[in-house]
């Protein structure tokens, strides 16, 4: 019984029933017109003409509603802003972690007591391909952008042909504001937000960044600049507003990355007229290393934590909980909450690290003392194995949870297989938006489930894979049944956090355990329901596995060579960026000669080089 209330992620019930508002009439008026179907024709005139338009376009029932709308100064179709956290591990927060955290998070606690809480959601393993998959709706395997992220010196992001969750929103209609952290591409304009579907975006562009002056560096070689403002749609090194410098010119402090990611957002609404439908992508920067401390306004009540480093990392995770708050305040304040369906999702299993992992010759931020208690940043997947980057379940298993008043009966629990590819799908169907032209998508549309109750539409998730130079293999898990093929499969100890060890009187030498790499290069099983840990040893294939083993076979087989192998540190970018001191689309036609500078560039050969032997996997 225990294995399976690990398995299942049901560590804690919400006790919460939210109550359904005034503002339920109107989406059950909607679905009764099936306004779903008329979308194309009628969101143009609901949003921006008169009565006599949605009459000719959309006949009276449709009318009626839009009608209705405008006299309440509502939007007919319901606002959506989704959240991201990065490197929030599956064991930090108390919605599913339970007493084996103290991390306090009241507003998502809130949101989750009076919303649905998904227990066995996936992410992928790392940044760009599981925020890739979010804005697809696809497997990122299907693009080349399985295993790795997208780093500055290399020319590739999420395909052009892709369509994103902007473009469906934005084509639907919506108002589109990206804020925080893209690393979707960003070595040409076109591949940057504003043209992928939003209409402004406020944000870095690449992985690992200072919460404070808004640069990535590169150990003895200096900060390089990467903020950046667009204010409108297709808006290029012309407009592109540059906010962060690099090298001699970085600015030390310009304000906590949560607070402006908030700010933005908060003005964002306050400046929004509630008869058009809003979506905002807001990716936090935190809790991702470096690991600096918030101002003390934004760190929540972290005083139940004595350990150092746990407590800075739970400083950085309650700042996204003031966040949180800030924004319910506003949208309240709006008119706007009850009507707008929050959805919250990490990116991947928090970073763990061993503690004679040696450190020399990284090249990303490490959080010290490192090592203690088994942490990297400060997070834990506790009670699972594994950490970010890992095919194991503490590196693939996610947190996530959906509220909207005014059409989803709250204080529930989604037991069934979700994936975070499955939001494009699922949101499209809960505000009655077309899709449109998007290729064909891996992921599944829950909202029936997740609004009922009622069944388990998804029956399989692809989690991990690794396409580099042959890598190590990947996982495919059909309901409990976790199949692994390839390996060594490695980043697989446990380790717990530190407030959990005291209160079971452990050391933290105690609380590490490093159970044997899976490896199995004709694949191998494991029953999560019987070893929800990992432990091992897992079971060879028996001849019920085949169909299994063939999903997966076909799922590989269908994957694009990985865009890491095929793009090479590219001497033009960081000639570029030694030159700028700022990360700029370097195969972009236009540029900003003024903010040139000039400087040697004697170390780029010895760069490059390092560059091409690192490993980068924990950048982003």
């Amino acid at each position: 019984m225990a294995a399976l209330r690990i398995a299942s992620g049901l560590l804690l019930a919400a006790t919460a029933v939210g109550e359904r508002n005034d503002a339920m009439h109107l989406m059950q008026y909607n679905a009764e017109s099936n306004l779903a179907a008329e979308d194309d024709r009628c969101r143009p005139w609901c949003i921006n003409d008169s009565k006599k338009g949605w009459e000719e376009k959309c006949g009276y029932r449709a009318c009626k509603g839009c009608e209705d709308c405008k006299q309440q100064n509502k939007s007919p179709f319901p606002h959506v802003v989704v959240l991201m956290a990065d490197d929030l591990g599956t064991g930090d927060l108390s919605p599913w972690a339970g007493e084996n955290t103290d991390i306090k998070t009241p507003w998502l606690e809130g949101l989750v007591a009076n919303g649905v809480a998904l227990d066995r959601y996936y992410t992928q393993a790392t940044c760009t391909p599981t925020r890739a998959a979010l804005m697809t709706g696809r497997y990122p395997l299907r693009y080349g952008l399985q295993s790795m992220v997208v780093f500055p010196l290399k020319a590739f992001g999420v395909d052009l042909k892709e369509r994103l969750m902007s473009n469906v929103f934005k084509d639907a209609g919506y108002s589109t504001h990206m804020i925080g952290k893209w690393h979707l591409g960003f070595h040409d304009w076109t591949f940057s937000p504003a043209f992928r579907g939003f209409d402004t975006s406020f944000f870095i562009s690449h992985g690992e960044h200072s919460h404070t002056n808004f640069t990535w560096r590169y150990p003895g070689i200096g900060n390089f600049g990467d903020l950046f403002r667009q204010s409108k749609p297709d808006c290029g090194g012309a407009c592109t507003e540059l906010l962060s410098y690099g090298l001699e010119k970085t600015n030390p402090h310009m304000g906590y990355s949560t607070m402006n990611w908030t700010n933005e957002a908060v003005s964002i609404i306050h400046a929004h007229d509630p008869q058009q439908p809003l979506f905002i992508f807001l990716a936090y920067t935190v809790t991702h290393a470096p690991c600096e401390q918030p101002p003390e306004e934004y760190r929540g009540d972290q005083s139940a934590i004595e350990d150092s480093q746990r407590k800075l990392f739970a400083e950085m995770a309650g700042s996204i909980d003031v966040s949180i708050g800030k924004i319910v305040t506003a949208l309240k304040e709006k008119d706007m909450f009850d009507n707008t369906i929050i959805v919250f999702t990490n990116d991947n299993g928090g970073p763990i690290a061993a503690p004679e992992e040696p450190t020399d010759g990284l090249l990303y931020y490490i959080c010290y003392p490192w090592g203690n208690w088994g942490q990297d940043s400060g997070s834990t997947n506790y009670p699972l194995r594994g950490g970010k980057q890992a095919a194991y379940e503490g590196g693939v298993r996610g947190v996530s949870m959906i509220h909207w008043p005014a059409g989803l009966t709250g204080g529930r629990r989604f037991s069934g297989l979700a994936h975070v590819a499955d939001w494009l799908p699922t949101l499209a169907s809960a505000t009655g938006v077309p899709l449109g032209a998007t290729q064909p998508l891996d992921g599944i549309d829950l909202w029936h489930a997740l609004k009922t109750g009622e069944g388990h539409p998804r029956t399989e998730v692809m989690p991990y894979i690794d396409g580099r130079g042959g890598g190590e293999g990947g996982v495919l898990i059909r309901n409990f049944t976790k199949i692994f093929v390839g390996g060594p499969f490695q980043r697989g100890f446990l380790q717990m956090p530190p407030e959990l060890g005291k209160k079971k009187g452990l050391t933290q030498e105690q609380a590490f355990e490093e159970p044997d790499d899976f490896h199995c290069p004709d694949g191998c099983v494991v029953d999560l329901l019987e070893d929800p840990r990992e432990r091992g040893p897992p079971k060879p294939l028996g001849a019920e596995h085949a169909a299994l083993k063939q999903a997966f076979d076909d799922l590989k087989n269908a994957a694009v060579p990985n865009l890491w192998d095929q793009y090479p540190m590219d001497q033009a970018a960081l000639d570029d960026l030694l030159e700028k001191g700022y990360s700029w689309p370097w195969e972009a036609p236009d540029s900003k000669p003024e903010l040139r500078r000039t400087k040697s560039h004697k170390d780029a050969a010895r760069i490059l080089s390092q560059l091409e032997g690192a490993d980068l996997s924990m950048w982003g």
